[in-house]
């Protein structure tokens, strides 16, 4: 082997390994960073209204402690709009509302006010971890999307502003119940 063969081979294994780390480093900042959010203790969810958490500015949560297992709810409307807003918790009415939209969820997450059907699904959930220690670890990037109703459902209340659903529903007085099995 000569000079001219050896540079070549050289310049060739160098040009493979500048390839192999541009690739490597593509790869580690396209791929998501798991990110962990500490919420606090247990014993700092009571049961009662839900406690508002601002992690990011462009992530809040609703943390609920319902029949003693904590929900973690997406703060951000589900509406299908161009803007969209932060729900709101209100204490008088029991239940979440959007103010841009004018749509409301219950504390369990279900789609309270059937009017506004056509666009709203219910409210997408956080799953939390628990420690040993008590602390409530959330991982933002688990989201589990909230669940549309049922076609037919949709298609009964769309459009029809003058019909209200059973003051049982618009008003969040069911049970509440767990979104996991």
């Amino acid at each position: 082997m000569n000079r001219q063969e050896a540079l070549a081979c050289s310049c060739l294994a160098g040009m493979i390994l500048a390839l192999c780390a541009l690739v490597a480093v593509s790869l580690w900042f396209a791929l998501p960073r798991e990110e962990v959010f500490s919420l606090g203790r247990v014993t700092d969810f009571p049961p009662g209204a839900p406690q508002y958490r601002v992690l990011r500015s462009d992530l809040a949560v609703y943390v609920v402690n319902l029949n003693g297992q904590l929900l973690a709810w997406d703060a951000q409307a589900t509406a299908q709009y161009p803007y969209s807003c932060r729900i709101k918790w209100v204490a008088l009415n029991n239940r979440f509302e959007d103010p841009c939209s004018g749509a409301k969820w219950c504390a369990d997450g279900a789609l309270a006010d059937l009017r506004f059907a056509g666009y709203a699904r219910s409210l997408d959930l956080y799953p939390l971890e628990i420690t040993v220690e008590g602390e409530v670890l959330l991982h933002p990037f688990r989201k589990v999307p909230g669940t549309p109703l049922p076609e037919e459902v949709r298609r009964e209340w769309q459009g029809v502003p003058d019909r209200f659903p059973l003051p049982e529903v618009y008003e969040c007085k069911r049970p509440l119940r767990s979104p996991w099995p």
